[in-house]
């Protein structure tokens, strides 16, 4: 990895660079304390990637940093021009789950470059996951199509945010307060979103 001042956030990001020859490219993290398992624990990072093929990103995860190959636990895996598991193509924040892994870890970012392109990562941070139950809002625009006065146009299962804690979450209602508008759950209210689960409502608009 060498450095970019194409960053997330203040100057400068961590960059895998593109190379006509392909290679690999290793960012591991200093040691990670993720204590004795009584709290739990969440890799949070923003990537820029690519749709070229050839460029492959794998986080991965080992109490050891003694050699490269010792890092063969994968926790997620980016595959540019992939439709099961892409990559972002402008910087866009990644959570991953590190329950379960317990004292010092090493966290490394493999880039496998075969004539690809360049990757991008910035601001990486291993946070605490609340013991409780936390709706995490991250909602973006959503558009209606103009149809006839009278009809409905519907938007289902819009995602509005997520449950980012450890425990189960219970969405008991939901309301709007523009009256043109009407939302409500997929499921029936009470539904439980487990951790790290999506919360979603259905919109829907009647134009008169």
């Amino acid at each position: 990895y060498s450095y970019s001042n194409y960053a997330h956030t203040g100057g400068y990001s961590a960059k895998a660079p593109w190379a006509g020859a392909g290679g690999e490219h290793l960012l591991i993290t200093p040691g990670l304390n993720l204590g004795d398992g009584t709290d739990s624990y969440k890799l949070v990072f923003w990537l820029d990637g690519t749709t070229s093929a050839g460029t492959d990103l794998y986080v991965q995860i080992s109490s050891s940093n003694a050699t490269s190959a010792g890092f063969t636990d994968t926790l997620a895996t980016y595959i540019a021009g992939s439709a099961v598991t892409p990559m972002p193509t402008i910087y866009a924040e990644q959570s991953i789950n590190l329950t379960g892994y317990t004292g010092t870890q090493y966290i490394a970012f493999r880039m496998v470059d075969a004539d690809g392109y360049s990757v991008y990562i910035d601001d990486i941070e291993v946070e605490l996951i609340p013991p409780q139950p936390t709706l995490s809002l991250s909602y973006s625009t959503v558009s209606l199509s103009p149809i006839t006065i009278g009809s409905t146009s519907f938007s289902h299962a819009f995602n509005v945010g997520s449950n980012s804690g450890a425990g189960s979450l219970v969405v008991d209602s939901i309301t709007t307060s523009n009256s043109a508008y009407s939302v409500a759950l997929p499921n029936l209210p009470g539904a439980t979103v487990i951790a790290g689960g999506s919360v979603d409502v259905d919109i829907s608009w009647t134009p008169t």
